[in-house]
């Protein structure tokens, strides 16, 4: 790809570099690089580029650039729980639900800090902090849904370093973000433009470029972009809830839905400017972005398909990147702020939890930004209740850090996830489940139907096996008992051959039973093969059960409730009895409210962040590399002036929280 005309009309060299980035550096120029584009970096890694050319650093910087971990992931990332059908729980069963997820997400908190530590690409850490600014969801807002804060932070070290188009195409499917902006009610008859207005304003475009118009067509392209109900976390169109009409954005028309939303939103030039801007603020300045650095990014972004590397090269290339007029323009983040502390001292011995609390105390505790907006830069951090909290996290990481005990072995103890002893083998000729659960019933009314929902955790029957299975058991208005099967609410399919509806002449998403059939539904159930006919058999053969479960249910109001559904649905449960559909398989149940998450287990070390060389270490290394024991030139960057003699010194000074 040609060199955007910006760096073409540069003086360069004979070797066809541009003059500017030949020149060598020092160790003030190091420092304030890895600085800017990383996290303060040890003097002994200053060192070695000591003497180099800018040129070859930003070569080096970019070559490197890897969000891959170096650290293995939190093991009950690769267990999914099960987040629905708690209203059965008692207190305590919900509360270590919660304690359980809270301590997955601080395990997962351990194990990024830990993971920007050790990284050999700061840059990349710095990046995918980047992306987690720019599309911003919150733990908070998730329901205690722990594999969608994972599951989004694994989205974007996969491809936050790779195609802009890729990774918008995977956030606006992301499930973090459709659950946090209240996408998952967003439907054709009940358009919610939460998503929609943050997609454009503060993810993509930026205030100012756009209208209402645009937001509101942009939500009905979004409606059916869901999360499924059940089973493991995974995006879903629910067909049913989409607006198929036409709609119009930035002045296009079309019958667009939400992958259509990524070209119409990359036509525009404001989103390559979006990011450019977003990249100035994280890697250079707080003060405005000039036109003159903005206009060629913006044209060597787009001259590369939008490819990210090319345009942070570009970047880190650039005279304003180096320029003095932009040092100390900006305040480091907290993470910043801690992650440069770590890695440029050699005598911390810090567990990760103890970084996270001080983070927390800073205002910047990861997964959990204050608003959609995310966390500011530069006089964001300068409120007075952040400053006070910064001093004392100082202190706590420098001099009070050498109190702490290191423990080589240290465990922690940690709720397990929903996965609890495995379930025995399943018996053909028996319904087994993992478990049933009541997700909800309707209160008794005489004027009205009642029924239940009941969702199968694990369902097998006959060699088939679902990941979950929903089935609703009710009387209707007219005193008809019947099973209701949806198709959504079955992973994989209810049914291996779906009844047609001869009424509509198309296959529906749902489909009726009934105890004592009529001729249409008896039709309907003969059209089934005789597997089918089986399974629907034995699901109806399990209401007894189901009845037992819902009148000895807490969520009865009163006994009154009790006894009427009792009177109500006892006619059910003799039809059953009767044997109308033949012999019922009994139910084999192999755990109970094992979703809770209440059994604690023994988990692998979080990690500790701790000194790979001793305390002597940091004052050799500036020894080495030719600086000067009061630390001036390499703190020449900071404007710290005066005889600085040791990091704890240097780390207590103001200018250590600028960059």
């Amino acid at each position: 790809m040609a060199l955007p005309l910006w760096i073409m009309a540069a003086p360069v060299t004979k070797a066809g570099v541009p003059e500017a980035e030949n020149t060598v550096m020092d160790a003030a120029d190091v420092a304030y690089a890895f600085r800017k584009a990383g996290f303060e970096a040890p003097p002994s890694l200053v060192s070695q580029w000591v003497g180099k050319r800018r040129f070859d650093w930003v070569q080096a910087t970019v070559a490197g650039l890897d969000t891959a971990p170096v650290l293995p992931v939190p093991r009950w990332t690769a267990e999914p729980v099960r987040h629905w059908g708690f209203r059965e729980w008692s207190n305590a069963q919900r509360s270590a639900y919660r304690a359980a997820r809270a301590a997955e997400l601080d395990s997962l908190r351990h194990w990024w800090i830990n993971q920007m530590v050790h990284s050999p690409s700061p840059m990349a850490e710095r990046m995918v902090m980047f992306w987690h600014n720019t599309f911003v969801s919150s733990y908070s807002g998730l329901r205690h849904r722990t594999d969608a804060v994972y599951q989004q932070h694994r989205t974007i070290r996969e491809l936050g370093l790779g195609n802009y188009r890729a990774l918008l195409a995977a956030m606006i499917r992301d499930p973090a973000l459709l659950i946090y902006l209240d996408n998952t009610t967003n439907t054709v008859k009940k358009p919610n433009e939460n998503f929609a207005r943050e997609l454009l304003e503060i993810f993509t475009l930026g205030d100012s470029n756009y209208t209402e118009y645009d937001i509101k067509a942009t939500a009905r392209a979004l409606t059916g972009w869901h999360v499924a109900e059940f089973g493991p976390l995974a995006f879903r169109v629910n067909d049913a809830a989409m607006d198929r009409q036409s709609k119009t954005i930035f002045n296009q028309t079309g019958h667009y839905n939400g992958d259509d939303l990524v070209d119409l939103i990359l036509s525009q030039r404001a989103s390559a400017e979006h990011v450019v801007r977003r990249l100035w603020l994280e890697f250079v300045s707080h003060q405005p972005a000039p036109q003159d650095f903005v206009g060629p990014m913006v044209d060597t972004f787009v001259g590369a398909d939008l490819q990210i590397k090319p345009v942070l090269n570009a970047l880190l290339r650039s005279s304003h990147f180096w320029s003095q007029d932009y040092a100390g323009t900006s305040v480091k983040s907290p993470v910043e702020l801690a992650i440069g502390l770590l890695r440029a001292g050699h005598d911390l011995r810090l567990p990760a939890d103890s970084v996270h609390q001080q983070l927390s105390a800073m205002g910047q505790a990861l997964f959990a930004p204050p608003n959609v907006s995310g966390w500011g830069y530069g006089e964001y951090w300068l409120d007075p209740s952040f400053l006070l909290e910064r001093d004392k996290a100082i202190e706590a990481m420098t001099s009070g850090s050498r109190m702490m005990p290191v423990n080589a072995s240290m465990t922690r103890v940690l709720p397990t996830s929903a996965r609890v002893e495995p379930a025995v083998t399943a018996n053909p000729a028996m319904l087994t489940t993992d478990e049933m659960v009541l997700m909800y019933f309707t209160p008794p009314s005489p004027k009205r139907g009642i029924g239940v929902s009941v969702m199968f955790d694990g369902l097998q029957f006959d060699g088939r096996r679902w990941d979950y299975f929903g089935v609703a058991y009710h009387q209707d208005q007219n005193g008809q008992y019947r099973v209701t099967l949806r198709q959504d609410r079955c992973q994989p399919d209810c049914l291996e051959v779906w009844p047609v509806d001869l009424k509509r002449k198309k296959i529906t998403n749902e489909v009726r039973f009934y105890v004592q059939p009529r001729s249409f539904e008896q039709f309907q159930y003969q059209a089934l093969n005789a597997r089918d006919q089986a399974l629907i058999a034995a699901l109806l053969g399990q209401f007894p059960e189901v009845m037992a479960r819902v009148t000895a249910s807490h969520r009865h109001r009163d006994e009154s409730d009790v006894a009427q559904w009792s009177a109500r649905m006892k006619p059910y449960v003799e039809l059953v009895e009767a044997g109308h559909w033949g012999a019922s398989p009994g139910l084999v149940e192999t755990k109970r409210s094992g979703a809770s998450g209440a059994s604690m287990q023994a988990q692998a070390p979080v990690g500790t962040v701790r000194s790979a060389e001793d305390a002597d270490t940091w004052e050799r290394a500036v020894k080495t590399m030719g600086v000067q024991n009061d630390l001036s030139t390499w703190l020449h960057s900071l404007s710290i002036g005066g005889p600085l003699r040791s990091f704890d010194e240097v780390v207590a000074s103001p200018a250590f929280q600028i960059k």
